[in-house]
């Protein structure tokens, strides 16, 4: 290991060692990456440089390097590594699909989406209500509802219909594949074109079932919305139907595949339970005559604190998707060669004691309703440059409708064991690039018999 300056170290990984690594278990190596980036912050490394298999790997640890690159030159890092199995790299196609969802989901468009993301967060809270048991699963079905309905126009009615379940197996598929380092031909490309029967070659009989899975969660909606809006029955405002009816129904081969692509780039988007202190933020009047509505944002900066807090805390992606830069750079002085997947550990940077007091507590007040503190965060956790995540408005909406409906509508306490103790959560997540809470236990009740009365209501539309 050598050291470059106290701010960027370049470690050289032994090809035995990048060998073993992909062999072993394949999140090994996001892993690795955590792991060895963490070892060097506190040594004040903004940059780490790591290779694998000679494929060049460089991880930010700072908000300003990700400023100064990601985003000041975004026209060099917007590039995806070439992985075999997922990602499109930063071409015409990718730069037409992300014109068709930043316009659907810009700040004057996404008010017509605001009664589907209330009535789908009801609908969560209610079914958790039912089931606690449910909550992780039910959040990421009502979630995939949500994108349905405005994608598509599609009414998710039972949660195991083919449409839902294809777009989480895609979901799923991609947060598996998406970390480079974890999948050995992403690091010698010419094992793609090894037989699929040969010894070794698994990957590509996944491969094929991938992009089968990924080809049905694109196409079979979009048909879907397609053949509702020709019959005069297409269920509007949604981004398919909106974009065909503008085209005037005429769309050009390449269009549509931009449209598909795009539809599915949006398709693949309780140890806090003291609860009193937010609710206190809440008018009594919510929870028992009416429900919190997204319009009711501005009026309630407490939920947005501790929404942000949320996002702080347990961030759903502690490494950034990967960018790749498409030519040689220079930072701090130092060379940067082209190719290098460029991660940004948002984990780190979001508990930075430098800049979040007690980082690993979580205290929504430290940011006290000031919208620059909070978009901080949400600058961090929505991607950077030209790959920012162009739905963060509407992502923000459907976030504050779940949260202030089930702050307004319920009790949060913990699980209780057969000997009738409190079950204390442990902090643990599942999955690979995208983390979720892992076997969350506690119990969740309505505030009163008026609060599931209201939610029964609301979902009778």
């Amino acid at each position: 290991m050598s050291m470059l300056t106290k701010n960027v170290f370049v470690i050289g990984v032994l090809l035995a060692f990048g060998i073993a690594w992909h062999i072993a278990q394949f999140n090994l190596a996001l892993m690795a990456v955590v792991l060895i980036a963490t070892l060097f912050i506190y040594n004040e490394c903004n940059i780490i440089y790591l290779e694998a298999l000679g494929k060049p790997i460089v991880v930010l640890n700072s908000a300003t390097a990700v400023y100064d690159l990601l985003d000041k030159r975004s026209s060099i890092y917007s590039d995806r590594p070439p992985l075999m199995l997922v990602l499109r790299p930063y071409g015409d196609v990718f730069k037409a699909q992300r014109k068709l969802v930043a316009h659907d989901f810009s700040q004057s468009v996404i008010p017509n989406y605001y009664s589907i993301q209330e009535l789908e967060a009801r609908k969560l809270v209610f079914g958790i209500l039912n089931d606690p048991t449910s909550l992780v699963s039910q959040i990421e079905h009502r979630v995939a509802s949500i994108i349905l309905r405005v994608t598509y126009g599609y009414t998710v009615k039972e949660e195991d219909v083919p449409m839902m379940t294809t777009a989480l197996a895609a979901h799923h598929n991609f947060s598996n594949a998406a970390m480079p380092g974890t999948r050995l031909v992403d690091a010698i490309p010419c094992l793609q074109y090894l037989p699929s029967w040969a010894p070794g070659a698994k990957f590509l009989r996944t491969a094929s079932e991938w992009r089968e899975t990924v080809r049905q969660a694109s196409w079979n909606p979009y048909l879907w919305c397609k053949e509702n809006l020709d019959n005069g029955i297409a269920s509007t405002p949604n981004l398919c139907a909106t974009t065909v009816i503008e085209k005037g129904g005429q769309l050009t081969h390449d269009e549509e595949v931009a449209l598909v692509s795009a539809a599915l780039t949006v398709l693949g988007g309780a140890l806090e339970t003291n609860l009193q202190k937010r609710r206190r933020k809440l008018t009594p009047l919510w929870g028992t005559i009416w429900l919190p509505t997204i319009t009711d944002k501005e009026c309630l900066p407490y939920i947005r604190s501790l929404i942000a807090e949320m996002y702080r805390w347990a961030p759903a992606l502690p490494l950034s998707l990967p960018h790749a830069l498409r030519q040689d750079d220079s930072y701090e002085g130092f060379h940067i060669p082209r190719g290098s997947a460029v991660i940004a550990n948002v984990w780190h940077m979001l508990r930075d004691p430098d800049v979040y007091a007690n980082p690993t507590e979580f205290r929504p007040e430290r940011y006290g309703g000031d919208e620059v503190a909070i978009r901080k965060v949400t600058d961090l956790t929505f991607g950077f440059g030209r790959r920012a995540c162009p739905g963060l408005a509407f992502a923000e909406g459907s976030m504050f409708a779940i949260m202030s409906t089930i702050l307004a509508t319920c009790d949060i306490i913990s699980a209780k064991d057969s000997q009738g103790k409190d079950i204390i959560p442990q902090l643990k997540y599942t999955g690979d690039v995208i983390i979720l809470p892992e076997n969350v236990q506690c119990d969740i009740r309505p505030r009163s018999a008026r609060s599931r009365t209201l939610l029964s209501e609301a979902l009778i539309l």
